[in-house]
């Protein structure tokens, strides 16, 4: 999320982050401060890409968020969210967008510094098991 995608997400057309900013998204948080989670590339503004409250970015990364979906076994590891919209982020949606538009993927992808890191803790695990 804070990278933008990777690759890049396809930018959100000039319509989408006009609506955002007449709506007043992103959202600061309760104190009224910028969320750092929601910081995109550095920037905290109607262009972040998947992101308006939070509750995706939120639903993929926190285990104690309600949508968060993580299954972890001893050869593997999903994580994921169960928000209604989820997969239409991830693998587009035609004319699902707020004004009937197309909706291009986004898909979130895990980086190769997090496969390192769920590799070791799944390393972790299993030698503390035996």
């Amino acid at each position: 999320f804070q990278s933008g995608g990777s690759p890049g997400w396809t930018p959100l057309s000039p319509r989408t982050i006009a609506r955002k900013r007449r709506l007043g998204y992103p959202r600061l948080n309760r104190r009224g401060m910028v969320p750092r989670m929601m910081l995109q590339r550095g920037n905290f503004g109607p262009e972040n890409i998947l992101m308006m409250t939070g509750a995706l970015l939120t639903s993929w990364t926190r285990e104690d968020d309600p949508h968060h979906v993580e299954d972890i076994d001893a050869t593997s590891v999903s994580i994921g969210s169960d928000l209604e919209y989820a997969g239409t982020h991830q693998y587009g949606g035609p004319g699902q967008g707020w004004n009937g538009s197309d909706i291009p993927a986004r898909p979130i992808n895990v980086s190769k510094d997090a496969v390192e890191k769920i590799a070791a803790l799944i390393e972790q695990q299993a030698t503390e098991e035996n």
